[in-house]
């Protein structure tokens, strides 16, 4: 689940496993794994761990498909081509933003060690906007912070 974007904390791995062993005749219903269930689960599987995710938007999660980015790659290869810049790393720049939510705090979650978590939300909230850009042969230019927007009121 935490390769989808909807990791278990916890105590909801507790409460699956729970549910599992009660449905394999291990447990009875009244009969509940504990908290200690999970650290030996964890000790058992060293690939798994708790680890807070950082949070991906929705609507981003959704889009990012293998056909949209194998199509991205296709249609930047053609750019690169039609403009003659396979030799000049120094005139390809790559820009960027990173919205950083003000609100948002994801719980920790069990997920496996090789692929880095991520949580799922909204994309309500305050957020400051950081933007970036690099060259392909390592130049960049400054930073570029956008900050909450305010109406005056005169």
């Amino acid at each position: 689940m935490s390769l989808l974007g909807y990791g278990y904390t916890q105590q909801e791995c507790v409460d699956v496993a729970s549910q599992y062993a009660v449905q394999l005749g291990k447990r009875t219903p009244d009969k509940h794994l504990s908290m200690k269930w999970i650290k030996g689960f964890l000790s058992r599987w060293p690939e798994m761990k708790v680890t807070k995710p950082r949070a991906l938007n929705y609507y981003r999660a959704k889009s990012a498909t293998e056909l949209a980015v194998s199509t991205f790659f296709e249609k930047l290869s053609e750019c690169i081509t039609a403009n003659d810049l396979q030799s000049k790393p120094h005139m390809i720049y790559n820009i960027d933003e990173k919205g950083i939510t003000v609100d948002h705090r994801p719980r920790y979650i069990v997920a496996s060690r090789d692929h880095p978590a991520q949580a799922v939300t909204s994309g309500k909230g305050k957020t400051v906007t950081l933007i970036g850009a690099g060259s392909a042969s390592g130049s960049a230019i400054p930073p570029y912070f956008v900050f909450p927007g305010k109406i005056l009121k005169l």
